[in-house]
């Protein structure tokens, strides 16, 4: 295989990597917005059972991002293995010495592993928790 096309084939899965890496954000962005607005609501005058409603909304609505969050992570750190594989197999030093490995932990990669991580769960746990508050907060 030439050094163009295996430069051209990592920059390729570079940019999948950027890819997943902003949708993870989008999907964070939209929650934060739902949350911003559930909250700019509590303070209007409703009935305690739309408030109640509200929370519930917010709480399924964060969950589903948070697992839409999740796909996108993991999508993230399976490229980010492939493209670890490809630059170990580089044999050219003059090549490789250019490349950096983005990561050396663990090849498999499970769904449980990427929720319970630092970048999923305490921020949607911290959303989530808004939401449960949110018929109280009155």
């Amino acid at each position: 295989m030439g050094h163009e096309s295996l430069i051209a084939g990592l920059n390729y899965i570079q940019e999948i990597i950027k890819r997943m890496a902003a949708n993870s954000l989008f999907v964070k962005g939209w929650s934060i917005s739902l949350t911003t607005i559930a909250i700019a609501l509590v303070k209007k005058d409703y009935a305690s059972h739309n408030l109640l409603l509200l929370g519930i909304a917010l709480l399924i609505f964060n969950f589903l991002f948070s697992l839409l969050d999740c796909f996108y992570l993991k999508q993230e750190r399976i490229f980010r293995n492939e493209y670890n594989k490809k630059v170990l197999k580089i044999t050219d030093e003059g090549i490789k010495e250019n490349l950096t490995i983005i990561s050396t932990k663990k090849t498999k990669i499970s769904f449980c592993d990427v929720y319970f991580s630092i970048s999923i769960i305490p921020f949607y746990l911290v959303t989530m928790f808004l939401g449960f508050l949110l018929p109280i907060w009155r």
